[in-house]
């Protein structure tokens, strides 16, 4: 019975710290921030399609990382 008990305790431990959630602030040391850079595009060689593209996705970085590296 002592065993039972134990096992519960520790299951419901488990449990809760399972719903645990931990708060997520974007900062320019955030791992997106850290491991990926702007793209960098040629006005010669690429598409405009590739263009508007990197534009984007650049756009989407300096909004949450700010200014680039």
């Amino acid at each position: 019975m002592t065993q039972l008990k134990r096992l519960a305790g520790l299951a419901a431990v488990l449990i809760l710290t399972g719903c645990t959630t931990i708060p997520i602030t974007a900062t320019r040391d955030a791992i997106p921030c850290v491991s990926v850079d702007p793209i960098r595009f040629s006005g010669s060689n690429d598409t405009p399609e590739t263009i508007q593209q990197a534009r984007g996705f650049n756009a989407v970085y300096d909004a949450i990382c700010g200014a680039e590296k």
